[in-house]
Formats: C-alpha cells, sequence, structure tokens
C-alpha cells in the first residue's frame, strides 16, 4: 500500500511539474482585458508565435490569416459597450500576425498594418474577442505589445 501511494505521488508531482513548465514555456496564460466606449488605451505584453498555422482560420474581409499563434487565445477582450472606432495594434521588434475571434463567428486577421506589425482600426461591437498573436515564422517567438486605443 505504502509503495502505491509513492507512485502516485511520484507521477502528480512530475505531471504537476510538466504541466508548470509547459505553461510558462509556451505561453499559455491568457490575458483579460475589459474597455468600453469613452475608455483610455489599454496595453499588456505577451510573447508571439505557437505551433498551429493561423490558416486554419482562413481568409477574412481584413486579410489573410496568416502565421504561427497559439492553440489558445493569448488575450480575451470583452468590450462592454460598443466602440464606433478603435485601433488594435501590435508593436515588436520582429515581424508579427494577428488573429481576432469576435462574437457571432467574426474573424479579423491582419500582417502588415504598420510595417511589419499588424494594426486593425474599425467599429467594433460589444461583445468578446480572443485575440492571438502570431508570428510569421514557425518555431519563432517574440515579446510583443499589444494596445487597444479607441479613437
Amino acid at each position: 500500500m505504502r509503495t502505491v501511494k509513492k507512485q502516485t505521488f511520484k507521477w502528480s508531482l512530475l505531471i504537476g511539474i510538466v504541466l508548470i513548465f509547459l505553461n510558462t514555456t509556451l505561453g499559455v496564460a491568457q490575458t483579460n482585458v475589459t474597455i468600453g466606449s469613452g475608455d483610455s488605451a489599454v496595453s499588456v505584453e505577451g510573447t508571439a508565435g505557437g505551433t498551429v498555422r493561423a490558416t486554419r482560420h482562413g481568409i477574412t474581409d481584413y486579410g489573410v490569416c496568416t502565421g504561427w499563434i497559439g492553440s489558445n487565445a493569448d488575450h480575451v477582450v470583452t468590450i462592454s459597450s460598443a466602440i464606433s472606432s478603435m485601433t488594435i495594434s501590435v508593436r515588436s521588434p520582429s515581424d508579427t500576425t494577428l488573429v481576432i475571434l469576435g462574437p457571432n463567428g467574426e474573424k479579423r486577421c491582419v500582417d502588415d498594418g504598420n510595417g511589419p506589425n499588424p494594426e486593425l482600426q474599425g467599429a467594433w461591437p460589444a461583445g468578446t474577442y480572443q485575440i492571438f498573436v502570431g508570428s510569421y515564422a514557425e518555431n519563432e517567438t517574440a515579446s510583443y505589445r499589444l494596445t487597444l486605443t479607441p479613437n
């Protein structure tokens, strides 16, 4: 009985260590942001890249989904009240991409909106948006700052 408990403990410890490793190295943690009409700009930081081809989200009215993203959103943004004009931009020393999945199946993707940095401007209905910041090249990661600026 004591041997079974020791082995169970060892496996539990090993699984815990692996999960911590995956969380810190793959950037699985999400940042939740709430913004609405009349609010000031909000910025968050993260690490771009992943193992999933952004092309799985197809072509949108805003551009082709390109690059490599994580399997989970980097940020979840809740827009509490519709914003008639807001700019969402990424600043990074590397070439990054942006995939935004919104309410009612809305998708917005952009590769280069401001030099090699993605940027989208437009009207944003109230709702929840999943934001993925990707790297342009496979197996590449890059630090970035995502800024949401109501205009």
